[in-house]
């Protein structure tokens, strides 16, 4: 099978499917792929799954579960996008979750934001 993206760039694909498969079917294999390394990605940059020093294979399946529980919970929020964050990308919701934004000006009308953002 082969795919001709926008310009010249082409790529080529073998299979081992019978030949009565539907062109649909070999498209939907195929591009699977992406799906996996786009996961794989995320879990590297978003969750740490490179971050692993360990010298044991127990523990390397132990932080990839981890791991893999993180990146859902962060697809979570992010499919049911509760009111209180804005993100609406893995990246954003992480950063978000973790603390790494800046927090909002105060109100200013408030009892507890006037004793917050009043200083000493």
């Amino acid at each position: 099978m082969g795919e001709q993206r926008r310009g010249e760039e082409r790529k080529y694909y073998v299979c081992n499917l019978p030949p009565d498969t539907p062109l649909s079917r070999l498209v939907e294999v195929t591009k699977r792929r992406w799906a996996c390394e786009l996961s794989h990605r995320e879990l590297k940059d978003e969750v740490g799954l490179d971050h692993f020093e360990g010298r044991s294979w127990q523990g390397l399946h132990h932080h990839a579960v981890l791991c893999m529980v993180a990146l859902t919970f962060l697809q979570w929020l992010r499919l049911t996008q509760p009111d209180d964050l804005r993100g609406d990308t893995i990246p954003a919701i992480r950063a978000e979750v973790a603390g790494d934004l800046p927090l909002p000006p105060p109100c200013r009308r408030c009892h507890t934001c006037t004793a917050l953002f009043s200083g000493p």
